[in-house]
Order: structure tokens, then sequence, then C-alpha cells
């Protein structure tokens, strides 16, 4: 059966997987389930009005609302030709081609056309960041959510191992090295994650909400937070809390975070609207016991 895996599929907030990275590093959480198909798997996605999907012979059908961009991809047909993945934002799509190579097409085509060696391209709402094969990072899109990276540009030459995102900003993670010590580097729009917290280094993992928040998971415990407070960016109300009872594993919705302590205690911060807050969270919290979450955009 191994021979005949044609692909193997983390849970999506995962990293992909490759030979060498320890799983503590891809994000992958207890009971999480990984996926071996036997044959490619279609893939649907969905920006806010509009559907595209992989078909089996690696093109790309796209539809939706009539004359909102994205719905057609007559603009570009041609090129969509042996897509393994398409990566929405809010009004745009880029496919990402078995050569490296990628695709834009609706409300924003300002991108790189011979971008080459990409091995994984990701979104805020109105930007797009490609990872490519050697490390680096290119982006493009509103310049003002995470679309222009050049001012960080230099530190994101080499050793990028894996990207996150806000709705308008994006944190890079790169890998452990004796001169990067598992550094990030974040750029974007300030007020929602886009400037990196001054010294933060040795960062196993980072979450994000869609609202505009960061949480980065320290190789010693510790959880470091940025970006917009009310979206779960000031965790300083927790901070002891989280410190003294140590981070198993990090969910989040749009605007919030819920951590698991290793006691199987909770501890959430961020819009009591989103989860931030819940009348039953401390009683959880002092009997323990919790497993796992689940999350949807706006509750736990």
């Amino acid at each position: 059966v191994k021979d005949k895996v044609v692909q193997l599929i983390p849970p999506r907030a995962a990293r992909p997987l490759r030979p060498g990275l320890p799983l503590r590093r891809c994000g992958l959480r207890c009971g999480d389930v990984l996926t071996a198909p036997r044959r490619a798997v279609p893939e649907v996605v969905v920006t806010e009005k509009t559907f595209a999907a992989i078909t089996p012979s690696g093109g790309v059908i796209a539809w939706g609302e009539p004359e909102v961009p994205g719905s057609s991809t007559s603009s570009v047909a041609e090129q969509l030709q042996n897509v393994i993945e398409i990566t929405p934002s809010d009004s745009s799509f880029a496919a990402l081609k078995e050569d490296g190579s990628v695709i834009c097409w609706g409300a924003n085509e300002t991108f790189e056309p011979n971008l080459k060696q990409v091995l994984r391209v990701f979104a805020a709402s109105e930007a797009f960041a490609a990872l490519c094969c050697d490390g680096s990072v290119y982006c493009w899109g509103d310049p003002h959510r995470g679309g222009d990276m050049r001012g960080q540009a230099e530190q994101l030459q080499s050793e990028v191992e894996h990207i996150f995102a806000t709705g308008s900003a994006f944190c890079a993670l790169k890998a452990s090295t004796p001169s990067g010590r598992g550094a990030v580097v974040a750029w974007g729009d300030v007020l929602q994650g886009g400037r990196t917290p001054q010294g933060l280094e040795g960062v196993r993992h980072v979450y994000s909400t869609r609202g505009g928040a960061f949480a980065a998971v320290k190789e010693d415990g510790e959880v470091v937070t940025w970006g917009s407070s009310v979206d779960g960016g000031d965790s300083s109300r927790v901070h002891e809390l989280l410190k003294s009872r140590g981070i198993r594993d990090i969910y989040s919705t749009d605007s919030a975070f819920a951590a698991i302590t290793f006691d199987g205690g909770l501890v959430s911060w961020g819009n009591a609207r989103f989860g931030g807050v819940s009348p039953g969270t401390d009683d959880v919290a002092r009997r323990g016991g919790v497993v796992q979450l689940c999350s949807s955009s706006c509750a736990f």
C-alpha cells in the first residue's frame, strides 16, 4: 500500500511534511489524522464569492457569482495545467503547479510570472506569500496588508520553514540554526501582527487569528503574542497562567486563542465574543481533563 500512496495530506494548519522535520515543529496535534489517498484527491477552495477546483487531470475550473473576479479562469486557462494546490485569498486564487510555478487570477493578479521553485503558497485577505524550495520568500498583493516585504527582504532570503498569516500580515518561521535559532520575521499591517517582537527567537510554532494576532510558542514553552490586542495579541491577563502550567497546544477562532495546558486545563484570551472569555472556562481550567478542542470562526 505504501508504494501506491501518491500524497500525504496533513491537517490544513500543519506544515507540509518533509523528511527530517521533527513532528513537534510540524504543528500536528494529538489526535490529528493524516490522510494517505491512493489516488490524487480533487481539491475545492473558496474566496468570499467564488469557488475553484482541481480536476483529476490537473486542470482548474472556477465558478461563483457572475462578474466577480475569480469566477472565471478564462484569462489564464491555458496556463492552468498540472496544478497540485490552489490557495485562496478573499478575492483571488493562486495555483501552484508541479514545476513549482504559480498562476494567479481574480481581483489581484500582480504577481511575478517567472516565479519558480515554489514549495507552497500562503494567503492573507488581500495578499499572497510564496515559500520557495531554497527557503526564500516572495510576496505580492496589497502592499499595506502583507503584499510588500521590502523592509524584511534580507531576512527572508533563506532558512524559512513555514509562513503563517492573519488577515493583513504574515509571519515567517525560520529554521533552528546557529545563526537563526527559530527566529520569526513578520511583515504587513503593524496593527495586525506585521511587526516582530524584538528579540523573539527559539520559536517552535506560530498560531494566528484571522482578526490580526499571532501567538508564538517557544522551545521553553513560553507563549509570546503580538498584533491586534482585541483579537488575541494581548495575553497579559493570562501570561502567568500560561507560563506556570505549560502549553500543550493552542487553537484559534477569528479573534481569540485557547490553550490546553499539560495538566489538561484550558486558558483562553482575546475577543470574548469569539471565545476569548467564557463563563465555563475557569471551571474547566480548574478541573482539567481537556484532551482536544474544536473551533469555528467564532467559537470553541
